[in-house]
């Protein structure tokens, strides 16, 4: 995963570059991604394959917009900045880019909101997200699944006795 940079900010609108037309050209996910990092720049700050199985809650939700959808989950696509339903007038292009994605299985988040576990590099909240959780896991925060945690604990082996 690449460091967050701020690509497109709050204040800012679409480039004059981009337009919905450009976008209906494009017939593939692939040229839309280049599309997309092409005009926006530092906008994906990265990707995951799935959410730590410790927050099950993340992956259902996921699942549940796929199947309203009529897709399949594909990736978790870290953003700079998620445009919000009330800014459409400033990033109606954005906005049709985060569509697209999300009908091809993209779930889309804020970048800043998540980090990749440090063993297997499925995505956790951080800690800020953590305490903001409508659902709160009955542990404490961690940087690392717990499941990664369990297998870095040393193991005792039962030695045979020695005649």
């Amino acid at each position: 995963m690449q460091d967050l940079k701020h690509g497109v900010q709050h204040s800012q609108r679409d480039p004059e570059t981009v337009s919905i037309e450009d976008l209906r050209k494009l017939p593939t996910m692939k040229e839309v991604l280049e599309y997309t990092k092409t005009n926006y720049p530092n906008w994906i700050v990265g990707f995951a394959d799935r959410y730590s199985d410790d927050y099950p809650h993340l992956t259902c939700t996921w699942v549940e917009m796929a199947k309203m959808l009529k897709t399949e989950p594909s990736q978790i696509m870290l953003v700079s900045y998620v445009p919000e339903r009330l800014n459409l007038k400033q990033h109606p292009v954005l906005s049709a880019i985060c569509d697209i994605f999300s009908r091809g299985g993209f779930m889309i988040r804020y970048g800043e909101d998540f980090q990749p576990c440090t063993e297997c590099q499925a995505l956790l909240p951080t800690k800020k997200t953590y305490t903001k959780l409508s659902v709160q896991p009955p542990f404490e925060w961690r940087s690392i699944c717990r499941l990664c945690a369990e297998s870095k604990k040393p193991v005792i082996e039962e030695l045979d006795e020695v005649d």
